[in-house]
């Protein structure tokens, strides 16, 4: 084997040993300017506090449904009680207005705990109720490994108004002709 052939031979290998010699030595100078795969921790760290603020917008739009879904389920009975107040077939008011307040609002509805509703009346027949429960957060079950609670209330009265209608047809003629077509 000549001389020149030798030098083909082991060209390569030496080229490759000195672009990895280049390379590590410039890491080691200077570590700062190695920026590879720091793209990968950046992004690492913005996709965990996006889905942290996405789990967050999601825990506090249930809360805003469980409050929703209570006031809904406290005018319901607030509206039922006032139309019964002079009801003589309901003994206990305030016992018919809980038992339509707890059916429209069932214990574990959106992930809450047994809520709790407080009747009152003025006796002039307006109808108060006052609700609340916890709201069992999930966020907090990720985050700490415990369950921790929100307290949602919301409140609620109606009063029925007596309203009398009455229809009156004029049936005298005293309208017709021009009277009528003047108006």
């Amino acid at each position: 084997m000549s001389w020149c052939e030798v030098c083909v031979v082991i060209d390569p290998f030496i080229q490759e040993t000195r672009k990895m010699g280049r390379n590590s030595n410039k890491g080691l100078q200077n570590p700062l300017r190695n920026q590879q795969g720091a793209y990968i921790l950046i992004t690492g760290i913005a996709v965990v506090a996006l889905f942290g603020f996405a789990a967050l917008g999601i825990e506090v739009g249930r809360w805003y449904a469980i409050q929703g879904e209570m006031s809904k389920a406290i005018d319901g009975a607030a509206f039922a009680g006032a139309k019964n107040v002079n009801n003589p077939n309901i003994a206990d008011l305030h016992g018919f207005v809980e038992q339509v307040a707890q059916a429209n609002f069932p214990p574990g509805l959106l992930g809450t705990d047994t809520p709790t509703f407080v009747v009152s009346d003025d006796g002039n027949g307006k109808i108060t109720v006052q609700g609340s429960t916890n709201s069992i957060n999930s966020l907090s079950r990720v985050v700490q490994g415990s369950h921790g609670t929100t307290a949602i209330a919301a409140d609620g009265s109606a009063k029925l108004r007596n309203a009398e209608i009455a229809l009156v047809l004029d049936v005298s003629g005293s309208m017709g002709g021009s009277p009528i077509s003047d108006l």
